[in-house]
């Protein structure tokens, strides 16, 4: 369950988000796909509050570090259209 994290919409057709926080003190990513009416929630949870992402949807992919590396953001990346 991430910590301070950021949400950024990166696929708005597939309600896929890019979640970035903080996770037990270790930089985490995260990449979510929500319904509509949670993907309104989503974006306003309280950075700082400690969140458990399913229950917002379904996590596609995760990992450590501050972002995800190049190959996985473009898989996201490529859904836009």
């Amino acid at each position: 369950m991430p910590r301070s994290f950021l949400s950024k919409l990166v696929d708005e057709k597939n309600n896929i988000f890019l979640v970035t926080g903080d996770d037990d003190g270790l930089n985490a990513w995260y990449y979510v796909q929500t319904d509509q009416r949670k993907a309104s929630m989503l974006l306003k949870e309280a950075p700082g509050k400690k969140t458990k992402l399913t229950d917002y949807g379904e996590i596609l992919d995760s990992g450590w570090g501050a972002m995800p590396p190049r190959a996985i953001q473009a898989k996201y990346q490529s859904q836009e259209s």
